[in-house]
């Protein structure tokens, strides 16, 4: 058995400005009869996606040199869309104006072109609330409309035309005081205060 030390460099062809920064780090496992193991793990980012190829380069003690070449690709893979942080909200049908703006981020896409929100009633009688496909903005107006108060519960989901991210949210609505019995307790404070 003949047992020396082998040194192995790579080179990397088809690298482009984001790429260069990629980096094998070579592991050796063990020494076996007439071969040396080596290990390497490699995490690709979305940026590393395209086609390498790559030239492995064995040295042993005298200097003799052996050649491997391969090509290495990367794939795409796509991710689901992320919705921003979505919580309740409570308003007032006196507010009027419900405004918000639900935001998602999708890994493939940061720009954010592509995404579709959708907006699904889950409360029985729940006003209807649209939302724009394209923005993912709410506006709605509650006109002072007693029948919109209530607990209001709503779907609000994005997609990428692959994926799809959804979250729950509620609308606290309220409405009008009661005031059907205002008129008795203005006059029992005043006549209290006569006495």
């Amino acid at each position: 058995m003949y047992n020396e030390s082998i040194n192995l460099t790579w080179d990397i062809l088809n690298l482009t400005v984001v790429t260069e920064m990629l980096n094998f780090n070579f592991t050796f496992l063990n020494n076996g009869t007439n071969y040396t193991d080596f290990f390497t793990s490699f995490i690709a980012d979305y940026d590393y996606v395209g086609n390498y190829t790559i030239y492995l380069n064995a040295t042993d003690n005298s200097s003799e040199i052996d050649q491997f070449e391969f090509n290495f690709t990367i794939v795409e893979r796509n991710e689901l869309p992320q919705m921003g942080n979505v919580s309740n909200f409570t308003t007032s049908i006196l507010d009027e104006f419900f405004y918000y703006d639900f935001n998602a981020t999708d890994r493939e896409n940061p720009e954010g072109d592509g995404l579709e929100y959708s907006l699904i009633n889950l409360t029985v009688d729940a006003p209807v609330l649209n939302i724009n496909s394209v923005t993912g903005v709410i506006d709605f107006n509650f006109s002072n409309n007693q029948s919109y108060a209530g607990v209001w519960e709503y779907n609000i989901s994005v997609n990428d035309s692959l994926d799809i991210d959804s979250e729950v949210f509620r609308l606290d609505v309220h409405g009008f005081a009661n005031v059907t019995n205002l008129e008795g307790v203005v006059e029992k404070e005043s006549e209290v205060k006569d006495e």
